[in-house]
């Protein structure tokens, strides 16, 4: 069992494949499993993540229970997970496409909105990876 200290929660993942890190994050109610036919998929080509959220899983939740500051969340330092999500996409030095796909006009123009704040500062995006690694 794969276990991850994340603000000073003990966070169970599971990892699949090499490459480039893909970090699939399961909703409310759900686990790690979610994931199961994407990363049979996807781990041919990329190394794939898929973390217990906290209160969920193998992933125990803090004392207070669970919140809107769960999971993905300790790592957004005020930024939406949609937004926090694109920007480390585009702050990778090796990225060469981005494909973000929604039937959602809205979720489109929200999308957009994110890439046009450009990549995520430095030290937020080095964080991250240190996080993610």
């Amino acid at each position: 069992m794969a276990y991850a200290s994340v603000n000073g929660i003990k966070v169970y993942y599971r990892e699949y494949g090499e490459g480039l890190p893909m970090v699939l994050v399961h909703g409310n109610g759900s686990n790690h499993v979610t994931w199961a036919y994407q990363t049979t998929f996807f781990s041919r080509w990329y190394r794939v993540i898929t973390p217990d959220v906290r209160g969920f899983g193998n992933t125990v939740d803090v004392p207070e229970g669970p919140s809107t500051g769960a999971g993905i969340d300790d790592l957004l330092g005020g930024m939406s997970r949609m937004e926090f999500i694109l920007r480390f996409t585009y702050s990778h030095p090796d990225l060469d496409t981005t494909i973000v796909g929604t039937i959602n006009p809205d979720h489109l123009q929200d999308n957009i909105k994110a890439l046009m704040q450009g990549p995520l500062a430095n030290d937020v995006y080095q964080e991250a990876k240190r996080r993610l690694a």
